[in-house]
């Protein structure tokens, strides 16, 4: 973990989803997570973890894109 290596570290590989990247980190095994497939798979994947974890709730609906906006309903 993080907190046993003393320095920051990374968790990488086979994070799927918002809720998988916020347990790692609030459980202190890694510093932060870096979602690489992810992204690329759902360029909007930071977009849609702040709606869901409900980060920023007016900013983050506020950032989607206009051609976005119907697949959202699908979302919540």
């Amino acid at each position: 973990t993080s907190k046993e290596a003393g320095i920051p570290t990374a968790a990488v590989g086979g994070i799927k989803t918002p809720k998988d990247a916020n347990d790692i980190v609030e459980s202190g095994k890694a510093s932060l997570t870096m979602i690489a497939s992810q992204h690329l798979y759902e360029p909007y994947f930071a977009l849609r973890a702040a709606s869901e974890l409900g980060i920023e709730k007016q900013v983050a609906d506020s950032m989607w894109p206009t051609q976005y906006a119907w697949p959202r309903r699908y979302l919540k």
